[in-house]
């Protein structure tokens, strides 16, 4: 789910939701590569890959994308070769201990990490660990890392990301589950949170995540993933009360993140709560509802705003948001649906530009879409 969210992210509109100058930031194209190989987009992940400057990125780009083609028109000697590469052209700490991780879940021979062990403390030692249980010959690398799990986090984590790409997302997440009751971990509970989510075993994941916030206590970093992850679950399993409780704990770990806030205001929506949906959606605005970033939050936008906005331009803020996505028939249906019933409503103003407008989008619609199941124009009378 969270690759899912990534790539739809980091993608230029109509494909996804960046800004044309996010789309085209190098950052985010070196980030959007490592999401397409992750993902199976890899033809999409080669031609980033191609376009990215050489150097650590592109070749740390290169290995993950032959890693999660390992078996599969790749094999493993190619993939240690690329991970070597990477390490050659790594640049800082941080780029040589990502490239020493890919060649120890590799079964490579590690070169000398001895110098990142101030930077990285223990981890250097799990990956020394991990290379050794994997590089030993004759014996089956998944057999392995089941037989050393009690021997390092880092060899359940390796572990289950051979489950993952193989395509065994269950039993990946149950592997860490199983290691982080072993180890104690609650890292590994939350990835096994995530995992099964990525399953769609919402139940697991809703109890992997509190069982991670309870092992790792109120001081934990991860507190706000593992509370996003809850408000997922629960309200995919319809427990939209459950998933309120947990998007009003985001809040209050950062009253200012706006994820939190959508999440709150679209809890209280799936229960019917419209009047507190909109109030959190005004919260901290002076009264001015948060702008969405996505064609769902602008549907869900404009109904409220059409409900309980008092703003006498709200008609014209709604038409010009839905421009974004003028070529989403439905969307822009359901907007204008919602406008027309505001512009009837004696309580609610509407300016006389804003309903010209009204009619305005609503004719050139009616003459794009006639054919329309959402918003049509219905003749009254013989």
């Amino acid at each position: 789910e969270d690759l899912a969210l990534a790539w739809k992210l980091a993608r230029p509109v109509p494909e996804g939701e960046a800004e044309p100058h996010e789309a085209e930031d190098p950052r985010m194209g070196m980030q959007t590569a490592l999401v397409a190989a992750m993902t199976g987009r890899w033809r999409e992940a080669e031609e980033l890959g191609q376009c990215m400057p050489h150097g650590f990125a592109r070749a740390h780009a290169s290995a993950v994308l032959a890693e999660s083609r390992e078996g599969r028109g790749t094999n493993t000697a190619e993939v240690q070769r690329l991970w070597q590469e990477a390490w050659e052209v790594a640049g800082t700490e941080s780029e040589q201990f990502t490239a020493a991780a890919g060649l120890a879940s590799s079964g490579a021979d590690l070169p000398d990490l001895s110098h990142l062990e101030p930077l990285f403390g223990e981890r250097v030692g799990e990956l020394e660990l991990l290379a050794r249980a994997l590089h030993a010959e004759g014996s089956d690398p998944l057999s392995l890392l089941r037989a050393n799990v009690t021997r390092s986090p880092a060899i359940v984590v390796a572990l289950a990301e051979r489950y993952h790409r193989a395509g065994d997302i269950a039993l990946a997440a149950e592997a860490l589950r199983d290691g982080s009751a072993e180890w104690n971990d609650a890292r590994l509970m939350a990835m096994a949170a995530g995992l099964f989510l990525e399953a769609k075993d919402h139940r697991q994941a809703g109890e992997c995540a509190q069982e991670a916030l309870r092992m790792a206590g109120p001081r934990w970093a991860g507190q706000g993933r593992m509370y996003a992850l809850l408000v997922e679950a629960e309200a995919a399993d319809g427990r939209y009360d459950r998933a309120t409780d947990a998007a009003l704990r985001l809040l209050e770990l950062d009253p200012l993140d706006i994820d939190a806030r959508w999440a709150l205001v679209k809890c209280y929506a799936l229960r019917g709560l419209l009047d507190l949906a909109w109030q959190a959606l005004t919260t901290g605005g002076q009264g001015q509802p948060l702008d969405p970033r996505s064609s769902d939050e602008t549907a869900l936008w404009v109904m409220l705003g059409a409900r309980s906005s008092v703003d006498p331009h709200f008609t014209g803020r709604a038409l010009a948001l839905t421009q974004r996505w003028r070529d989403d028939s439905d969307l822009v249906g359901k907007v204008l649906a919602n406008l027309h019933w505001r512009a009837v409503q004696p309580a609610l103003s509407l300016s006389e530009h804003d309903g010209e407008q009204l009619r305005t989008a609503t004719a050139a619609y009616l003459e794009r879409f006639p054919d329309s199941t959402v918003f049509r124009a219905v003749q009254i009378g013989p």
